[in-house]
């Protein structure tokens, strides 16, 4: 057989996703899903509480992640080392993570053992000892983390941005805190956040994996919390959350609707730059749309963004976007770490290049096809393990999302045409409604006026 070496092979197409359909039910206002999956001899536990660092409130940033490190430092009146040990002799794995909208509690364990690991996961969420000693102990070890990112770059430049593009609104804040505010944090903080926020709202129980046959539905029955049907759900919660400005930016002082804020670091070798602006919250009909355009500006390696700032130009060694869906519109931001000497220039790259896209050079077929197919051709692999599955459920519970939205995604990806880039590019990504974050030299970044956004305000690092 002969083979065609004058073109390249096209494709396979993507290959249907069947996501399983979880079993659900409720104890009172609370829920557990499960499913079975078979692969390996293990069960995966989330615990979710849809509270994150957006419930902290202003004075006291950091208090979701505070308390949540404090959940596995010792519970049921036994030891940290006492409830790892118990983890190590069951072969289970624990781990907290703290979003902007939800916190979570994933617990690996064996089949065999799963119905102690339960109950122990919910001792730690239910009962954990909060002891002030254990207090003092992270709040050093956190207030150290605050001090060390002080020489990140990035880190540097994510806080500043997000306190531009959301001012007061809780997305705005720094989720591991400052230094004043985690010194603000006391007992009794911690303790009133655990009692009216990880037990007074609404959890949901995922289960996932080898499940034993019977009784660890029961046992999951048995372990929420008892007065979880008088607990608050997480809409009523949200509901007491200030709405954000439309126009982004609302900081305080000198900061207010800036369009460009200069963080110093002098000596830097590199610029760090964020530029982006408010999209849609997850549940908008346009997210399918959005993530091909940003695959089509910087989401991709070929993407427009790299191909012209790293290829074509040279500024940098790597140049990527990104689109954030949360409970409240998140955001479009590109991000990139650039050669000083070459700030405004890579600014004014990044601007023409979104400005380009929906207006005198719109994407065409063969490239809105490249952005397609970096999204669906490996999309099923997202699904391979039961951690996977478990933790993709846990967007549908959190965002109220249909059961078959996974497997909506393929096809809905690939009914975007080129045109509906435009539309999008044109309707989210305006230049006009960009703001931009540096993290540079003052003495070596050139004139950033010239950029057309106004005069450089100057931030002072977090």
């Amino acid at each position: 057989m002969s083979i065609d070496r004058s073109r390249m092979p096209r494709p396979a197409h993507p290959p249907a996703v069947r996501f399983p359909v979880p079993e659900k039910h409720s104890l009172g206002r609370a829920h557990t899903w499960s499913v079975a999956h078979h692969d390996l001899p293990v069960v995966v536990f989330i615990w979710m509480i849809p509270v994150g660092s957006a419930a902290d409130p202003a004075d006291r940033a950091g208090l979701a992640m505070f308390a949540a490190d404090l959940l596995d430092e010792g519970s049921g009146g036994r030891t940290m080392l006492e409830v790892n040990e118990q983890l190590a002799r069951m072969g289970a794995q624990l781990d907290t993570e703290v979003g902007v909208d939800a916190t979570m509690l994933t617990l690996v364990s064996l089949s065999r053992t799963a119905p102690d690991a339960l109950a122990l996961l919910a001792e730690v969420v239910c009962r954990p000892n909060l002891d002030s000693g254990e207090i003092v102990r992270v709040r050093t070890l956190r207030s150290n983390r605050v001090r060390q990112m002080r020489s990140v770059p990035g880190a540097l430049a994510d806080r500043a941005f997000y306190r531009q593009l959301y001012g007061s609104h809780p997305y705005g804040q720094p989720p591991l805190g400052t230094e004043a505010t985690l010194e603000q944090i006391g007992q009794t903080d911690l303790h009133r956040f655990h009692r009216e926020r990880l037990l007074g709202v609404a959890p949901t129980l995922l289960l996932v994996g080898d499940l034993p046959p019977d009784g660890l539905r029961e046992t999951a029955r048995s372990v929420l919390p008892s007065d979880v049907a008088q607990s608050a759900q997480a809409d009523e919660l949200w509901a007491r959350l200030p709405l954000i400005d439309e126009l982004g930016a609302e900081a305080n002082g000198d900061e207010k609707a800036a369009r460009l804020i200069l963080v110093p670091r002098p000596g830097a070798a590199q610029s760090e730059l964020r530029v982006g602006a408010l999209t849609a919250d997850r549940t908008t009909r346009d997210y399918h749309s959005l993530v091909v355009t940003n695959a089509a500006v910087g989401g991709a390696f070929v993407s427009r963004l790299n191909l012209n700032l790293r290829e074509r130009r040279g500024y940098t060694y790597g140049v990527r976007s990104s689109v954030q869906f949360w409970r409240a519109p998140g955001p479009f931001v590109v991000q990139t770490s650039v050669q000083t000497d070459a700030t405004a220039a890579s600014i004014a790259e990044i601007l023409k290049e979104l400005a380009e896209i929906g207006g005198p050079r719109p994407v065409d077929g063969r490239e809105t096809a490249r952005a397609r197919d970096s999204l669906t051709l490996g999309f099923a692999r997202s699904f391979e393990t039961a951690e996977q599955i478990a933790r993709a459920a846990t967007q549908l519970v959190l965002y109220n999302l249909p059961d078959s939205w996974y497997d909506d995604f393929v096809p809905r990806v690939e009914a975007v045409e080129p045109e509906e880039v435009t539309r999008i590019a044109r309707q989210y990504l305006d230049p006009g409604r960009m703001y931009v974050t540096v993290v540079a030299d003052p003495d070596r970044v050139g004139d950033l006026a010239k950029l057309g956004l106004g005069e450089p305000i100057v931030a002072e690092p977090f």
